[in-house]
This record gives C-alpha cells, sequence and structure tokens, in this order.
C-alpha cells in the first residue's frame, strides 16, 4: 500500500479560502472520533465557517504532518494507522518478524522484549541488529517487498526507521541541547494542573510524576510548551505509561520537521528497555505497551507448522495429523479389514507417553475416537503458565489447542468444538502426550445469560486472577489495561489494589463459542 500525499502550501489550515475575516470568540469543540482535541490554537468561526488547526485534526486520525519551511509546505501522510489499531497494507504477523533474530537473541543473559505493535504500514524489516550477553540493539525499518526479513550489510535511513529497540544498563542519554537549555531556566509553566520547569523561554520543559521524568523539546521559543501537552494527552489516564515499569524517562522533540520520541523504562531496576522513533508520542507508548517477552510471541496453528517451533510442538503437530489421517481414511473406506483399522489406530497411540497408555488402555482409546469423521487444529500456543496451575515443570511443555471435529453420532453428523491443554515430556527417543485435558465448547452459552463477562477478555482476566492469588486484584475491570495483538490475542494488564499496585500481565486467546480462555499470566 503507498502512502497518500496531501499538500497544503503555505498555511496550517484546512480551509483557506477567505476575502474578509471575521473571528469569533471560540467556545467550539473539536471532536474526533468521539475523542475531545484541544489544540493549542483553538477552533475558530470565520465568515460562518469552523477553522481548525490541520496538525490536531490529522494526528488525531493517524496521519503524520511534516513541515517544510523551504518551500512553506505543510505535508500530510496517510495510511498509518491511528494506535491500537493493526497496521494496514501487506499484511505480517510480528512474531514471525521476530522469529527471524530469537536465535541471534539467545545468548542475551536479560529478559529479551520485543514489540507486537509498530506504527505505521509495513513490510517490516530488521536492521543494525547488535547482541551479547548484557543487552541488544536493534532497528525495525520500513523496506522493500524484496528485502530479507533481517536486513544484513544495507543501511537504514533516518527515513525508514520505524522505532529502535534497545535493552541496556541506562536509559537514553540527553540531548545536547537540552545540557544547553538547562542553563537558561525560565521558571515554571502551568500545564492544566502540572507544573512543569520551563528552559530558553519556553523552548524546553521537564516535569516529574511518580517515578517518571518528562523532557518537552520544541524548535523554538515556547513550542515546548506544545510538545508538552502532547505527550500529556497520550499519557493513560492511571499515569502509568508502561504497566510494571518501575522507573522510566520519557522524551518529545520536534527540533526540525519529524517528530522524535523515547521511551526508557525498567522493570528491575537493572536492564533499562528503550524505544524511539519517528512518531507521535501516543504512537511509542503503544508500541512500549505491547511490549512482551520474546519467548511468549507464538504464531497460529498454520504459521507454527510451517516453521517448525520446539520439538514437543512439532510431536504435538504430527499426532493431530495422525489422528486426522486415521479418520478420513476409516469413514473414507480406506481400511479394507478391521485389523487393518485397529492397526491404524496403534499410531496415534503411540504418541501418548507410558503412563496416560495406563490410564487409557487401547481399546478406550479408540473408543473414544470411534465417532470422529475429520479433525481439525484451529489454534495452537505455547501456555507456559496457565492460571490454574503453576508453571508448567522443568522437561515438560503445555499448549493450548481447539479444535474442530466432524462426528458421526446415532447415524448423524455433528460439528463439535473443543478446546484445553495438552503437555508433552521426554519419554525414551522422544516427545509424548503426558496430558490430554480438552473438553467440548458450549456454542449456545450466551442464551443462559448468566455469564455474560465470558465474552470480555478483560473480566476473564480479573476473575481468574482473583480466584488463584493471594493479592487482592482491583475488580474494576476499567483499572485494566488492555492491548489487542495483530494475531488475535489480547494481552490485560490488571493491577493489585493499593496506593502502589502490581501488575498482572495475562494473555489470552479467543474460542470459536465467543468466551476467551487464558494462555498465561504473570
Amino acid at each position: 500500500m503507498k502512502n497518500k500525499w496531501l499538500v497544503i502550501v503555505g498555511t496550517g489550515i484546512l480551509v483557506v479560502t477567505i476575502t474578509t475575516v471575521a473571528l469569533a470568540a471560540s467556545n467550539i469543540k473539536l471532536i474526533v472520533n468521539g475523542r475531545e482535541v484541544k489544540p493549542d490554537v483553538p477552533p475558530q468561526l470565520v465568515n460562518g465557517r469552523a477553522m481548525v488547526p490541520v496538525r490536531w485534526v490529522a494526528e488525531a486520525l493517524g496521519a503524520q504532518v511534516d513541515w517544510e519551511a523551504s518551500t512553506q509546505t505543510v505535508r500530510i501522510t496517510t495510511g498509518a494507522p491511528k494506535p491500537g489499531q493493526p497496521a494496514t497494507g501487506q499484511p505480517q504477523a510480528l512474531p514471525e518478524l521476530f522469529q527471524d533474530v530469537a536465535a541471534k537473541l539467545a545468548g542475551v543473559e536479560v529478559p529479551v522484549y520485543v514489540p507486537t505493535w509498530l506504527p505505521g504500514d509495513g513490510p517490516f524489516r530488521v536492521a543494525e541488529f547488535q547482541a551479547d550477553k548484557d543487552g541488544y540493539r536493534f532497528k525495525v525499518i520500513r523496506g522493500e517487498e524484496e528485502y530479507p526479513p533481517v536486513v544484513e550489510n544495507v543501511p537504514s535511513s533516518e527515513a525508514d526507521l520505524v522505532v529502535e529497540v534497545t535493552a541496556a544498563n541506562q536509559p537514553f542519554l540527553p540531548y545536547p541541547t537540552e545540557g544547553q537549555l538547562l542553563g537558561q531556566p525560565a521558571g515554571d509553566v502551568d500545564l492544566d494542573g502540572v507544573t512543569a520547569r520551563s528552559f530558553g523561554d519556553g523552548m524546553m520543559l521537564t516535569w516529574s510524576a511518580g517515578n517518571w521524568a518528562y523532557t518537552a523539546l520544541g524548535h523554538a521559543p515556547g513550542d515546548g510548551v506544545r510538545v508538552a501537552r502532547e505527550i500529556l494527552r497520550a499519557l493513560p489516564g492511571d499515569g502509568y505509561p508502561v504497566p510494571g515499569a518501575s522507573q522510566g524517562k520519557f522524551r518529545a522533540a520536534q527540533l526540525g520537521n519529524p517528530m522524535h520520541v523515547t521511551a526508557s523504562w525498567t522493570y528491575d531496576g537493572k536492564t533499562w528497555y528503550t524505544l524511539s522513533g519517528r512518531a507521535t508520542p501516543e504512537a511509542i507508548l503503544k508500541t512500549a505497551e505491547s511490549m512482551i517477552l520474546l519467548s511468549e510471541l507464538e504464531t497460529s496453528f498454520p504459521a507454527a507448522t510451517a516453521s517448525g517451533g520446539s520439538e514437543a510442538r512439532t510431536t504435538l503437530v504430527k499426532y493431530f495429523h495422525v489422528l486426522q489421517e486415521v479418520a478420513n481414511r476409516r469413514y473414507g473406506g480406506f481400511y479394507s479389514s478391521p485389523e487393518a483399522q485397529e492397526e491404524a489406530f496403534r499410531s496415534p497411540y503411540s504418541f501418548l507417553s507410558s503412563g496416560l497408555q495406563e490410564k487409557y488402555p487401547f481399546d478406550e482409546f479408540r473408543s473414544r475416537l470411534d465417532p470422529v469423521a475429520d479433525l481439525q487444529v484451529l489454534q495452537l500456543w505455547a501456555a507456559p503458565g496457565r492460571v490454574d496451575l503453576d508453571a508448567t515443570p522443568p522437561g515438560e511443555e503445555s499448549f493450548f489447542v481447539e479444535l474442530k471435529t466432524v462426528e458421526m453420532l446415532e447415524q448423524k453428523t455433528a460439528v463439535v468444538y473443543y478446546s484445553g491443554y495438552f503437555t508433552l515430556a521426554r519419554e525414551g527417543d522422544g516427545w509424548r502426550v503426558t496430558k490430554a485435558e480438552v473438553e467440548p465448547e458450549n456454542l449456545a452459552w450466551k442464551l443462559g445469560g448468566h455469564q455474560p463477562w465470558r465474552a470480555d477478555p478483560a473480566m476473564v482476566a480479573n476473575v481468574e486472577l482473583r480466584r488463584v492469588l493471594d493479592a487482592e486484584v482491583n475488580s474494576d475491570p476499567a483499572a485494566s489495561r488492555v492491548t489487542r495483538l495483530d494475531d488475535g490475542r489480547v494481552v490485560v494488564m490488571v493491577p493489585t489494589t493499593g496506593e502502589k499496585p502490581e501488575w498482572h500481565k495475562v494473555i489470552l486467546v479467543p474460542l470459536t463459542d465467543g468466551t476467551w480462555r487464558v494462555l498465561s499470566w504473570q
């Protein structure tokens, strides 16, 4: 998808076709997609027409606005989605993007976090990758379609940069301009209840809130106020820019045409994670909120099958493939005798561990599968830590699976959906299934009307955490932070109660019946 350009020459107003100017006092509210926007230059009535600053409207709609002083031109680039919405253009699952660098990050000893949402259009590529045991650094750029996912030996330009991701032992360093302006204090500025210190006649503003420090840099005296207000508008209502962070720094600077925004934070006081790029404060905060441990990034079943995955996952995929093949051949009349059918069922049965075979003898295993004429895997996700259980023991791997089966029940054909967990462990010369806990989904559950919360991922996360944790979880779903990933999953950050809440990250996946199931939590 090509970017679309709207060029406005010589003005910053949406409509400029006036001969006689008459200004009215402004009580005009500017509401974009249901959200009130308060520009530093208020909307005005000019000869009966409402005139609004173009930057505020365009950026609220997800566009990028640049000013070219040399040509007196405002350039508006559309095509970049509003933060919180999936990127348009060439579809590309972010987990696949970062799978290509996963092997290179294997030697990193600090926790590896990567974003699951990026501002703007793809295709995205990874460039200028560096890593050692103490940290890592790479850039996500917009690359040409013929580029490989990880661009080697190709220098990236600043114009291609989407975001730079860094993990190191310190946050971002100050700009030289900041040091110069700190020597020019200009008093305090009130930003709708937030008191900021002004430097260089308002070119730079600084303030603190909680354990976060903020810096706003403009291109001229007084312009730091505009940048500071953009930061404040982008901050979440609860005042926590990155859930779970113990400390952080945030800077937005517009010293030239594009705005450059940087966020640094730490979870443990040791490793600092930094995101920076040519984007709005809202976009960088949205990207920071989407950061997730690389080990938790999983693709859906088809992609996982194509890319391999772990040995345990590959074994489970083969198990379902064999089940499907046996079911299809049996109802297709492939087997010529009962003995041939029995021998065919021995193949999937061999995937079970000795303990599971002892629990389910072969005849019982076969009788359970007798009605199945077809089987499809709709979802297969790693489930390293489930809400109702402790973390999977070492040497085992757990997976959440959703299945669709076609079953012959009393001469009638029925489609049945199942969901649940499979656990595998090493036994003998490979991986074997040690637990299989699946149940039919109730597609008519909504008709009862007793548990509407099961359709709300924030409510499900809240209810499940309150059920198993000793800590007091904030029971108000509005206090939770919800991030929807492009692959369909949802990350819900649930706070505990108290002045300094702790945050629990819950990852959920939607089921065919319209409910949500927890994959993992921490």
